[in-house]
């Protein structure tokens, strides 16, 4: 996955996460073989975008703090 990550970077995509992901997926299923998943990926930009993935029974949230209160700032949905 990070090698499709920084191939997606490098082909200039939009949503490189979610690419990487796809390629890594169909890759996947090329072999043949079954099994289950589950991942949570982030991908921090040095301009400050973030991006969330999951999938399977997982979830990924970001977080800020607000003076002495930390508050969910998102939250990715569940996969299925």
């Amino acid at each position: 996955m990070p090698r499709a990550v920084r191939e997606a970077i490098g082909r200039g995509e939009p949503s490189p996460l979610a690419v990487a992901w796809r390629a890594t997926c169909a890759s996947y299923r090329g072999t043949g073989l079954q099994d289950g998943s589950t991942a949570t990926a982030v991908l921090a930009s040095d301009d400050g975008r973030c991006q969330l993935l999951n999938c399977g029974d997982s979830r990924a949230l970001l977080a800020r703090r607000r003076n002495e209160m930390v508050e969910v700032a998102h939250a990715t949905s569940d996969h299925s």
